[in-house]
């Protein structure tokens, strides 16, 4: 984020954002479980008492948008606080590759774009429903 050029408010997993036992068990899953020079023994009390409290202060510093995405009851609360963040001046940063993508589709392996999930673009059409603007969105390469 230091290197882009405009105030944003990013878009991020709510497993990492609000609940320390939840961001704790998603950390470990999909990082610290790989990390062969730490103990095993370390790996879930680091991300219990470390980890998670320093993700969910980091978040909350940078006014992150959870994003509900295995929890579709709830995903209305990542467009409603989006359209309103939109309404009041600011930028998000939302980064749509599925990480569990396999295969040529998996950007993240390939060192390219991978695959998407298309269903952020409907941002645009609850911000225009909202305010009547135009939602644009920008491809940024660092």
């Amino acid at each position: 984020m230091l290197y882009i050029p405009v105030d944003v408010r990013p878009w991020v997993i709510s497993e990492i954002m609000i609940d320390k036992d939840e961001m704790a068990q998603y950390v470990f899953q999909y990082t610290v479980s790989n990390m062969n020079w730490i103990p095993n023994a370390w790996k879930m009390p680091i991300c219990r008492k470390i980890l998670a409290p320093l993700s969910i202060w980091a978040m909350d510093r940078l006014e992150a948008i959870p994003v509900y995405r295995n929890k579709p009851a709830q995903l209305t609360k990542t467009f409603r606080q989006s359209v309103d963040a939109l309404q009041s001046g600011d930028n998000l940063l939302i980064f749509p590759e599925n990480p569990n993508a396999k295969g040529k589709n998996s950007g993240y392996i390939q060192g390219g774009l991978g695959e998407l999930y298309s269903g952020f673009t409907l941002l645009a059409q609850l911000y225009w429903k909202k305010a009547g603007k135009q939602c644009r969105f920008i491809h940024y390469i660092f």
